[in-house]
């Protein structure tokens, strides 16, 4: 019955319009427009919508969706949702193809494999690096209120399939085989713009996006910075940056940390933790569905364990 889930899901949603938010981008995060589009399944992508560049500022865009929303006593079919969106956004993702200035079609690395089946296999990932290379466009940096991309200065690596942003825990496997592949400076690139992300938030979210905002993924910059420094020697890099691992470390310990008792003892840990009382922009509707019969306790018990196992790195 979707219209009944419609209904409740919505009802639902602006009994919260004043919790926390997911994001401070509320185009992309908390609005009527992404519930309406999310929930009325305008697009059959649920990334699709929140991953649009803004052809006016977010102020426009919200006032004249209210407007528009108004005149159609508070509801408006799939083919009109288009239509604005349509009108007030742009497929541009705000990415640019790059090509790494470090690669070599030859690299070293290839000489030490005496298999030639593996060493055919190996030349044929390293050959994906371009593939999967890009860097932010100047405009994400000039008009940064129209992306949801938050910019970072080098270029860098997508995990590949549907993701055209750079992931946090991803980044750690990505600098690894840069290194064995002799791609210490788009390594160090990598790694650099993670410092980008440390200094814009106080930690690194999951993902260079701003729906992202709240949530890490498992803490590996410092484990990515050792492995650069074992293949680079490169102490000057880590004296220049050590501040912002001293960050990310302050905002796990602080902010990621649980005090619990066991046979007398005091302990403190850390954990995956991100309250959450709305479902999450890029999943919008099945997270809406996931809790459309449970009572407002249970919405919020279900949706802070969604939003805390996504941090964990169990991506459902």
């Amino acid at each position: 019955m979707l219209f009944p889930f419609l209904l409740a899901a919505t009802v639902m949603l602006a009994d919260c319009a004043d919790k926390l938010p997911a994001c401070s981008k509320r185009v992309y995060c908390n609005s009527e427009l992404l519930q309406l589009v999310q929930l009325k399944r305008v697009y059959e992508d649920p990334r699709g919508f929140i991953d649009f560049r803004m052809n006016y500022d977010e102020n426009k865009t919200l006032s004249d969706f209210g407007k528009l929303l108004n005149s159609n006593n508070n509801d408006l079919s799939k083919d009109k949702l288009k239509e604005f969106v349509d009108k007030y956004f742009s497929t541009d993702n705000g990415l640019e193809k790059w090509m790494p200035p470090d690669f070599n079609s030859d690299p070293e690395f290839l000489n030490v494999i005496e298999d030639k089946n593996l060493r055919d296999f190996a030349r044929s990932i390293h050959y994906l690096w371009p593939d999967s290379a890009v860097i932010v466009k100047d405009d994400v940096v000039q008009n940064s209120d129209r992306y949801r991309l938050i910019p970072v200065t080098h270029g860098f690596f997508t995990p590949g399939g549907l993701f055209t942003e750079m992931y946090y825990w991803d980044s750690y496997w990505i600098v690894k085989g840069l290194l064995v592949s002799g791609m210490q400076e788009s390594a160090k690139g990598v790694i650099e713009n993670l410092f980008e992300l440390v200094d814009k938030l106080g930690y690194v979210p999951a993902g260079n996006r701003w729906y992202y905002e709240r949530h890490s993924q498992p803490p590996l910059l410092t484990e990515m910075v050792a492995t650069y420094y074992s293949h680079t020697n490169d102490i000057e890099f880590i004296r220049n940056n050590i501040e912002y691992l001293e960050t990310e470390i302050n905002f796990w310990s602080t902010e990621r940390s649980f005090n619990i008792t066991k046979d007398g003892k005091n302990y403190t840990v850390l954990r995956y933790f991100v309250p959450g009382d709305r479902p999450r922009p890029y999943s919008y509707y099945f997270d809406s569905e996931l809790i459309e019969d449970s009572s407002e306790q249970d919405r919020i018990e279900i949706l802070n364990g969604i939003w805390s196992a996504f941090e964990s790195g169990w991506d459902f």
